[in-house]
């Protein structure tokens, strides 16, 4: 997985750097905590830890009342251990935005209380900023806009449908943030489809647009994609 710097850009290139993307299912409240035992694995090293906004299918209510600030912030300390940690903490998929925000606010809140550690804002899959705009818990708890790349869809959907990377970083800009862009080698995506978003993730990391790219490999992922990405990275 490729990075680009977290910090202040002056318009230059800032060269990648290695990180690891590793996804808490969010299945129980424990996994936030010293209870899982991943943490003490990744000691150092550059990491975005993925996780649910409702864990545990918790209601939003339930999240926004502070009932679970002791584990997002006890998530917080945990991440701290790695350099430039980041949690992306991602929106229920039909979730109301309202409800949303302030659910990710507290949570945010709450993992931000130990320093140095990045919130990203996690939006589900091809969904128009136009639609999450209502979703936005404020500047001050959010660091970097999270954008899945939808899976099947052309390249040219990608790139300029709504919900795409062109209107997603037309967004993301306005709020004064980069995007961290993550996306899987399916059987959808060929040799040509990871060329095309090498060029587009190279160009947004020249242009201060890109934070970072994660991607990760799949049952289905074809050897020809597999081969081009080693090649580009």
């Amino acid at each position: 997985m490729e990075a680009a710097d977290l910090g202040p850009t002056n318009g230059a290139l800032v060269r990648p750097r290695d990180l690891v993307e590793v996804s808490l299912p969010g299945e129980r409240w424990e996994e936030l905590t010293s209870a899982n035992e991943a943490f003490g694995l990744l000691v150092g090293a550059r990491v975005v830890w993925t996780v649910p906004l409702s864990v545990q299918r918790t209601p939003l209510e339930d999240i926004a009342s502070g009932r679970h600030d002791r584990e997002w912030r006890e998530l917080g300390e945990l991440v701290a251990r790695g350099g430039s940690p980041v949690v992306r903490i991602v929106l229920p998929e039909g979730g109301e935005p309202m409800r949303s925000a302030a659910a990710f606010r507290r949570a945010a809140a709450a993992v931000r209380q130990t320093p140095g550690v990045a919130v990203e804002w996690g939006v589900p899959t091809a969904t128009p900023p136009a639609v999450w705009a209502a979703a936005w818990p404020g500047d001050d708890v959010v660091d970097i806009v999270g954008i899945p790349l939808a899976a099947g869809a052309s390249w040219t959907a990608q790139v300029a449908a709504p919900g795409g990377l062109a209107d997603w970083s037309t967004w993301a800009w306005s709020r004064h943030r980069r995007l961290g862009v993550h996306w899987e080698l399916d059987a959808d995506v060929d040799a040509d489809r990871v060329a095309r978003v090498a060029d587009w993730l190279d160009v947004a990391a020249r242009t201060s647009v890109l934070a970072y790219d994660s991607v990760a490999t799949t049952g289905e992922t074809r050897s020809d994609a597999l081969t081009t990405y080693r090649e580009l990275h």
